[in-house]
């Protein structure tokens, strides 16, 4: 009987132990250090508005060889084709209605625009490249 109590007391003792380790902070942790803040990736709202009147002004000229440089990789992917493919008259009309863009949300990295194009709601989207500059990424 007695060497059932030394091996609960052990047993107790052992535990206590390991509670204590697990509880006090030992070392660095790195969840109290604070986030390093990257400098291309805080919107700069007067840049993003700055590169959709750009953007809008490379529509109006209705020249798809000046508007595929206000788009990301991404944009192209998806919408180079269809660039390509619309005349001037479209383009022109596009940047006509996005001149009459609002803000929707916009978050450290991105920010929406949205407008009526042709009487429907339509958005587009631009996002903080890895150079640091403002390019569509989805139109």
């Amino acid at each position: 009987m007695r060497w059932q109590f030394n091996f609960i007391k052990l047993a107790f003792l052992g535990f206590i132990t390991a509670f204590l380790i697990h509880a006090i902070p030992v070392g660095c942790n790195k969840d109290e250090e604070p986030p390093v803040e990257d400098p291309t990736s805080t919107l700069d709202l007067t840049k993003a508005n700055k590169a959709a009147e750009d953007a809008e002004q490379a529509f109006a000229s209705g020249e798809v060889a000046k508007i595929l440089p206000f788009m990301a990789p991404v944009a192209l992917e998806r919408s180079q084709l269809d660039l390509e493919a619309a005349d001037a008259a479209l383009l022109k009309q596009f940047a006509k209605d996005f001149n009459n863009r609002s803000v929707v949300g916009y978050g450290d990295e991105f920010i929406e625009y949205q407008f009526d194009w042709n009487g429907l709601p339509y958005t587009v989207d631009f996002a903080i490249q890895e150079d640091g500059s403002i390019k569509i990424i989805r139109l």
